[in-house]
Parts: structure tokens; C-alpha cells; sequence
């Protein structure tokens, strides 16, 4: 089954929390999604739990962020998927997902 891939941007992106910063990020999650928002205009973010998405996460997420690029959506279904976006730009939001400090964004909020 071929997938028609449509001349659009991916600007939609879930963001998996780390299992061991979920108690962190959910009390500072309006905050992080402000910062995200800011610092790559025209893109938005979801926050989610891991199991929010799969049963049992693999380990080699409990402590780092996934990024989840939104290809489609259910609505959308026959549409198009948006283009995958570069690895570069998941990594940089990766990166930046890392970067936050969850102590002060919580408090900031």
C-alpha cells in the first residue's frame, strides 16, 4: 500500500515525557509548551505520559524525551501525510525539551 505524502510540513509533534521526570513535567507542562511554542514558532506540542501511547515504553526512553513527529490525524484519514520532518529538527527539539528546567518552569507557571 503506497502512502500519498503531501507538499506540507510536519508542525504538529507529541512530546513523550521521561517516565523518571513525568511528576515534574506534568506540574510544569503549560510552561513547557509555552517555551517550545516560543522558541520554534509554527510548530505546536502535545505533552504525553509513554503509556498514553504504548503499553510497556522501552527502556531507552525512561530518561530522555521522544518526539513524536504528526504525520496525520484520524480526521484527515484518506488525506495526505505531512512530509517527516528532518532528523535534524527532532533532535533539536529533543535538545531543547532537555534543556528546560523543570524546577523553575514549574514554579514560573
Amino acid at each position: 500500500m503506497k502512502v500519498e505524502v503531501a507538499n506540507r510540513e510536519c508542525a504538529e509533534f507529541i512530546l513523550v515525557a521521561p517516565v523518571e521526570k513525568l511528576e515534574a513535567v506534568r506540574l510544569a507542562k503549560h510552561r513547557i509548551l509555552e517555551t517550545m511554542e516560543r522558541k520554534f514558532p509554527g510548530f505546536s506540542f502535545h505533552i504525553v505520559r509513554a503509556t498514553s501511547l504504548m503499553d510497556e515504553p522501552p527502556t531507552e526512553f525512561e530518561d530522555e524525551w521522544l518526539v513524536v513527529p504528526m504525520l496525520g490525524r484520524l480526521e484527515e484519514a484518506g488525506s495526505p501525510l505531512c512530509e517527516r520532518p528532518p532528523a535534524a529538527l527532532l533532535a533539536k527539539i529533543r535538545l531543547e525539551c532537555d534543556a528546560i528546567d523543570l524546577e523553575r518552569a514549574r514554579y514560573a507557571a
